[in-house]
């Protein structure tokens, strides 16, 4: 691991935390900052006591390669989104999993990247939102991934009460079902999974007769009000995967 000089980092981690300090008053508890070469600039005490290893006294400078919370794999992919917040400086909401993981072994997560100025330089500011942990991510997950909260549909929600659709379709059919309810095309679910067209009807089909909805909307509506996209497929959850949220 890289060392620093002491000072240096001091001096830094204060004209930092006094530049920053009105972006923390309503920030999450969870976030960080990095640079245009990915090297960290800040990050809350909270995500550092989650994620880096004990004992460090100041993140600046580390590299995500560095801390062995994170994995390996998909860094490039994570450096791509990076890349892309700063350089259209638009904001982009992603979907992590497996890419690193807690103290308490949580590794799902929505990431808020947003393009942010420090001292001049271009720099991504990222807001961590734990899916598991949060009480109120049942209604904040399908309006990030969506947009919508409700779904005009003849489906009636009373009967789902008690529903588990894991219960009801195969995991290859979940993991369509899942991508629809996170706002993604059938076209898209083709390329993503590597399925034929045909294929792919064919499992949404079985997905609305086996949850007993009538079409995408019924789904959507069920799905958004029980908050059905907690239920992460474990295609996605036992191996690192990162989607942009649509």
């Amino acid at each position: 691991m890289a060392t620093h000089d002491r000072m240096d980092l001091n001096v830094r981690s204060q004209a930092f935390y006094h530049d920053f300090s009105p972006y923390l008053k309503k920030s999450h508890e969870d976030w960080y900052i990095k640079d245009a070469s990915h090297k960290y600039l800040g990050a809350s005490a909270t995500f550092a006591s989650r994620f880096f290893p004990s004992g460090i006294v100041s993140v600046i400078g580390l590299e995500d390669s560095s801390i062995p919370a994170i994995t390996a794999h998909d860094i490039n992919i994570m450096y791509a989104f990076e890349n892309k917040v700063r350089q259209a400086k638009k904001e982009i909401t992603i979907f992590s999993c497996g890419y690193f993981s807690d103290i308490d072994g949580g590794n799902c997560f929505i990431l808020k990247m947003v393009p942010y100025l420090y001292q001049g330089r271009e720099s991504v500011l990222v807001d961590v939102i734990d899916i598991a942990c949060h009480s109120y991510i049942y209604e904040l997950i399908p309006s990030i991934f969506t947009g919508e909260q409700v779904v005009i549909s003849n489906v009636s929600l009373d009967n789902f009460k008690n529903f588990n659709p894991l219960n009801k379709v195969t995991s290859k059919e979940w993991e369509v079902a899942w991508l629809i309810i996170c706002g993604y095309s059938s076209r898209w679910i083709v390329n993503y999974l590597d399925l034929s067209k045909k294929t792919v009807e064919s499992k949404i089909k079985n997905i609305y007769q086996k949850l007993q909805v009538f079409d995408q909307c019924g789904l959507l509506r069920v799905a958004r009000f029980y908050g059905w996209i907690r239920f992460v497929p474990e295609k996605f959850s036992s191996s690192a995967v990162i989607l942009k949220v649509e």
